[in-house]
């Protein structure tokens, strides 16, 4: 009977173009396909939901729409991780404010659901409105009366960002299986939660 034994490959052992396979790919990705992607509209004022709702459905995105903060947090906590690609967040409405609506989904337990991309689309335009949906952990400010191209335009960068993200979770996590074993296994949600989290603040 004839033994080996193996040793466990660690960082240093193999060679860079392996490392780099599971590093995040680079950017020029092709565009974000609308049609396939849903959001979650908050927005009080029926006449304002109802263009933005046409803009949007004309866009190739499938809707759901929420009337105030309180609305859309139990809209979002209660769906299924990844249920929404992004949420349009008013920001001055009754019951619950935007950027409360905002803080309290980014406090939510699972990490999936806390790091959906969020957008304020809102009058407040001004420099300190925009630092404040930052601040709430928004990822981008839409000012009103809608500009339909700045609109394609963010949407298309926050979506192709988070979607940068998602895969460079999942190369994180194929790495970290790769050069560890089974005495150390990952923490998958504590992972992701770290990643979105550090990544959609940049």
């Amino acid at each position: 009977m004839i033994r080996v034994r193996l040793k466990l490959a660690t960082a240093e052992d193999m060679p860079r173009e392996e490392v780099e396979a599971v590093e995040p790919a680079a950017t020029g990705d092709a565009p974000v396909d609308f049609s396939q992607k849903r959001l979650l509209l908050v927005e009080d004022n029926q006449i304002n939901m109802e263009i933005a709702s046409m803009i949007l459905t004309q866009m190739g995105f499938a809707l759901e729409t929420a009337e105030n903060g309180q609305i859309a947090v139990d809209m979002a906590s209660a769906s299924e991780p990844g249920y929404y690609d992004l949420v349009l967040m008013d920001i001055q409405m009754p019951v619950m404010d935007g950027y409360t609506a905002t803080r309290t989904i980014r406090a939510l337990d699972d990490p999936a659901l806390a790091s959906v991309p969020i957008v304020a689309m809102t009058a407040n335009a001004f420099a300190e409105d925009v630092q404040a949906a930052m601040d709430a952990g928004m990822q981008a400010h839409i000012a009103k009366p809608v500009d339909i191209a700045v609109l394609h335009k963010t949407l298309q960068e926050v979506l192709g960002k988070y979607r940068t993200i998602r895969r460079h979770i999942w190369r994180c996590l194929f790495r970290h299986l790769l050069l560890s074993g089974r005495s150390n296994p990952v923490n998958l949600r504590n992972l992701q939660l770290h990643l979105s989290k550090n990544s959609l603040a940049s």
